[in-house]
């Protein structure tokens, strides 16, 4: 994850095992869901994803990358 503090937007990069469909779901500390996202069909290898919190306060924050044979998380702060 880079910028990780992040002001507005943040990336985050990852290995996707195999092809499948990715959901990136957001939480705040308290485990509420903040932002949702499908992203669809992704094929084997790096890919990279973005989001835009620019709307969210300041704190901490946990990125869900799941799909099928994935689960990825990642805790970010928002400066």
């Amino acid at each position: 994850v880079y910028p990780n503090p992040f002001k507005d937007q943040l990336s985050l990069q990852f290995d996707n095992k195999a092809p499948q469909r990715l959901q990136v779901a957001v939480y705040d500390i308290r485990g509420r869901l903040i932002d949702q996202q499908d992203l669809g069909y992704l094929q084997a290898g790096n890919q990279t994803i973005s989001w835009d919190g620019k709307n969210n306060p300041a704190g901490v924050y946990l990125l869900r990358i799941q799909g099928s044979q994935t689960q990825i998380m990642q805790k970010v702060i928002k400066m």
